[in-house]
C-alpha cells in the first residue's frame, strides 16, 4: 500500500483496534459514497495510528467538508468498518 499520510487520532477504545485502523481506507471510501455508521461506540479515547493510502486520501479530501474535523471523519470511517462483517476488515484501499 502506498502511504500518502500517517496520522495519530483519538478514537473510542473499541475503534482503536489495529484490525480496524488498517482497514480505514474502505471506511473513508464508503463515507465518500454517502454511507454513515449507525452509531459511534462509547469508550475511553485512545490514540490510534492510521495510515492513509493515496487513493483513500482523495476520498478523505472529498468528504472532509461534511465533517467537523479530519479526526471526526476518521472516527466515523472506523465506526463504519466496525459495524461491517469481519471479511470487510481485510479490504484495503
Amino acid at each position: 500500500m502506498d502511504v500518502a499520510m500517517e496520522l495519530v487520532i483519538k478514537a473510542p477504545a473499541p475503534l482503536a483496534d489495529r484490525e480496524l485502523t488498517e482497514a480505514i481506507g474502505i471506511g473513508i471510501f464508503y463515507l465518500a459514497m454517502g454511507k454513515r455508521p449507525s452509531a459511534i461506540p462509547e469508550g475511553e479515547l485512545k490514540s490510534a495510528r492510521v495510515k492513509i493510502s493515496t487513493t483513500a486520501k482523495k476520498y478523505l479530501d472529498f468528504s472532509l467538508p461534511e465533517f467537523n474535523s479530519r479526526n471526526d471523519l476518521l472516527v466515523h470511517a472506523l465506526a463504519w468498518v466496525y459495524e461491517q462483517a469481519p471479511y470487510l476488515r481485510r479490504t484495503r484501499i
